[in-house]
């Protein structure tokens, strides 16, 4: 299958993700600040026989990104799909209670960065012949959530990236999904009587009305995303797909 590039590796979500598509192919992982994280996820993909290793990059800086994905696609195989699990951590309040020092910087780790990812992953795959991008966004895309809009803003930004750059990039073979997940099982809100303020409210108003009543799978949305990388998935793209237990019905 050639190699897959997966963005903020080392988060929990996207942990899961590099899990699975190891099972299918070869993975080069970046991370932002984890390092301990992505050395341990490294060994322990190599322990089982799979063929993994990582890199710091700041999403932020475009040469960065092409620099990364440039030695992925040198690799024996080339470079078969990219996927972009990177966000930035964000504020849970009223979007008039967002200072403006962060709206600007969770829109350029947000926007800016996965615009980054998206240019210079279209460019290696059309030189390739084809391949597939795939973005995490949020169930937030959808439908609106309170207290949820530093983390709906931009990422509708770049979900309307994500149909244009289906559009723009399907003549090169090139073809570009979304996966919109409600709020995914971690560490942070498992518990949440021991949240607090607005955080407490987004979490409980979420996991009141999602259908299935439960917080999403890691394990699922990383499944999802081993499926729109694949070949299998080669008649979908421009798709923004909820993962989400049925919130955004």
């Amino acid at each position: 299958m050639g190699t897959v590039a997966i963005f903020g590796g080392s988060g929990r979500l996207g942990k899961a993700i590099v899990r699975r598509i190891a099972k299918d192919a070869r993975v080069r992982f970046a991370y932002h600040s984890k390092a301990d994280e992505a050395t341990a996820i490294v060994a322990e993909l190599r322990s089982l026989g799979h063929d993994a290793d990582a890199s710091q990059v700041d999403v932020r800086n475009a040469g960065a990104v092409d620099a990364f994905l440039r030695a992925t696609a040198a690799i024996d195989g080339g470079l078969a799909g990219v996927v972009s699990a990177n966000g930035a951590g964000f504020p849970v309040c009223p979007l008039h209670e967002v200072e403006e020092s962060e709206f600007r910087r969770i829109v350029e780790i947000d926007v800016f960065g996965t615009f980054h990812i998206m240019k210079a992953a279209t460019r290696l795959l059309g030189e390739r012949g084809g391949g597939a991008i795939v973005v995490l966004l949020t169930a937030a895309v959808m439908r609106t959530a309170i207290y949820d809009g530093m983390s709906a803003i931009p990422k509708t930004a770049v979900a309307g990236m994500v149909r244009q750059l289906a559009r723009d990039a399907g003549p090169l073979n090139v073809r570009c999904n979304g996966i919109a997940p409600g709020v995914v099982d971690t560490d942070k809100v498992a518990n949440i009587e021991a949240l607090s303020g607005y955080t407490k409210r987004l979490v409980q108003e979420f996991v009141a009305d999602t259908p299935v009543g439960r917080f999403n799978d890691p394990e699922c949305i990383a499944a999802l995303a081993a499926f729109l990388i694949s070949d299998v998935a080669a008649d979908i793209s421009g798709q923004i797909i909820g993962a989400d237990g049925g919130y955004s019905a």
